[in-house]
């Protein structure tokens, strides 16, 4: 990862580099904040219950939301630096982006 860094800040000193490493919340508001401009995670739906219905328990339903709300909105970065082992812990958020190209280097 330093090498990346070092390589990316020499040759490239123009371009926007994302560093997406660290613990589980450190990456969570990388990504929010450097990755991704405005996203809803569609995957935990709001509980609501029909007024109607007030015995009834609360089941899962997708709110009216703008379908701005559900899109990946990217933001302007032009290389996100990571490891496999993050990518595939993280990958249910990458996957939302449209990425390019994707290169992965294993080198021990």
């Amino acid at each position: 990862m330093v090498k990346w860094k070092l390589e990316l800040k020499a040759r490239l000193p123009a371009v926007k580099v994302v560093y997406y490493v660290g613990q589980k919340d450190e990456r969570s508001r990388k990504y929010s904040q450097e990755v991704c401009v405005y996203c809803m995670d569609v995957s935990a739906p709001q509980l609501l219950a029909s007024p109607l219905e007030k015995d009834r328990k609360p089941t899962p339903v997708f709110t009216s939301l703008p379908a701005l709300a559900f899109q990946v909105q990217p933001q302007q970065f032009n290389v996100l630096v990571t490891t496999y082992e993050y990518v595939m812990r993280d990958r249910a958020k990458l996957c939302r982006l449209e990425w390019k190209y994707i290169i992965i280097d294993e080198a021990q």
